[in-house]
């Protein structure tokens, strides 16, 4: 029998996968918010600093690909554990690394190992609970990601205005291993009988049938396209925001994440809307906002500045849970191969327009990284647009 609800084992899983999950994301965007430390310390431009965010986005997006080949074979528990203690240890490593060079080895590192853990909770949850109570193990995973990625951010931004950043990363790693081990506590062992004599085709495999799916490239591109002008405009508003006029201390550019619950609120609304109205105007709304958003981060009033990423925020959370959604809704064939393709995509989208857009930071300031990203926009709402009038034509949802 599997886990449901009013069994001490389900609430026991529950808590070691929003723990699993907290660490996942805190541990991902760690340094995000300790860029201009960084850069100021290691004598960094702006886009080098941010390879220590998007190499570890990119290193995750690769690992997908040899992952999804042998995952079928790998125990779901053991799998999690090791990602979360390699993370955080390497986490801890990041705050001793005596150079920039070797901090990278150790974000991509870390990249790579937390590839793992989403791929297995997710299966975890469908493997081990009740159907009753999947809905709500999913929930509370969700939660977790949401929640460890803004606490992650606020946390390390909060101790590095007492503390060094490399103290900050030790007390976040140390912090991280101890939710690691109550995981270990918490989580029930897996129970499910899993055949493992059958052989999937790798995601590599899949990769040219999955591409010709009518309509699905272009939600490749707009995932791409999303997070990567959202991870652009989160790495660099700190060095906007830490320099005059608006001189913020550290910790008050870590508040600026709180902007994510916004976002929070926009992706439950933007489902009910997709319910209603159909993926294709939902998916239009939402690039529109994030347009909208960035242009109005252009004017030099704070107001302006965080108004426009509080709008941006919104828009970047619809578009990509109406775009995830409809890739499941288009996929004929294996869905998780589909879903996996996507995240593919969409990190890789964080390390290349993440890392690439600090270079118009350089040349042209904040007006340099609405610049680029707003072109890559306008580009992928063409695309959203495009994609909305050929459903209205044929039919497809």
């Amino acid at each position: 029998m599997g886990l449901e609800r009013g069994n001490r084992n389900y609430w026991r899983a529950l808590a070691a996968l929003f723990m699993g999950s907290f660490v996942e994301f805190a541990l991902l965007y760690v340094t995000q918010p300790l860029l201009p430390a960084l850069t100021a310390d290691f004598s960094l431009s702006p886009s080098v600093a941010s390879l220590s965010v998007s190499l570890t986005t990119g290193a995750m997006a690769l690992a997908l690909l040899p992952l999804a080949a042998v995952f079928s074979r790998l125990q779901r528990k053991p799998t999690m554990l090791s990602a979360m203690l390699g993370a955080s240890l390497l986490a801890i490593a990041s705050g001793c690394s005596p150079n920039f060079e070797l901090l990278l080895v150790c974000r991509a590192l870390q990249g790579m190992l937390m590839a793992a853990f989403p791929a297995a909770a997710m299966a975890y949850v469908n493997e081990e609970f009740e159907p009753s109570g999947v809905g709500l193990a999913m929930g509370i995973y969700i939660a977790g990601t949401s929640i460890g990625g803004l606490g992650g951010r606020l946390l390390v931004s909060l101790l590095s205005d007492f503390m060094s950043w490399r103290t900050a990363l030790l007390v976040m790693g140390g912090f991280c291993l101890l939710l690691a081990i109550c995981f270990f506590w918490l989580l029930p062992k897996a129970q499910s009988r899993r055949s493992t004599a059958a052989k999937q085709a790798g995601l590599l495999a899949a990769l040219p049938s999955l591409l010709k799916t009518p309509g699905i490239l272009p939600l490749y591109i707009v995932g791409f396209v999303a997070l990567g002008s959202f991870v652009a405009l989160y790495n660099y508003i700190g060095y906007i925001l830490l320099a005059a006029p608006y001189s913020f201390s550290q910790s008050q550019v870590g508040a600026v994440f709180l902007l994510y619950l916004l976002g929070t609120v926009s992706s439950m609304v933007s489902g009910g809307q997709v319910d209603r109205r159909g993926p294709g105007p939902v998916l239009v709304a939402g690039l529109l906002m994030m347009l909208g958003g960035a242009l109005f981060s252009l004017g030099t009033p704070l107001l302006f500045k965080l108004g426009g990423l509080g709008m941006f925020t919104c828009g970047f959370f619809t578009t990509h849970a109406t775009a995830s959604g409809w890739v499941g809704r288009l996929c004929r064939g294996d869905k998780a191969q589909a879903a996996s393709l996507y995240l593919l995509f969409y990190y890789a989208g964080a390390s290349v327009i993440g890392t690439g857009s600090g270079v118009f930071l350089a040349s042209a300031g904040w007006a340099g990284v609405i610049g680029i990203t707003g072109f890559l926009l306008t580009g992928a709402l063409w695309l959203a647009w495009r994609q909305q009038r050929l459903n209205k034509r044929t039919g497809v949802a």
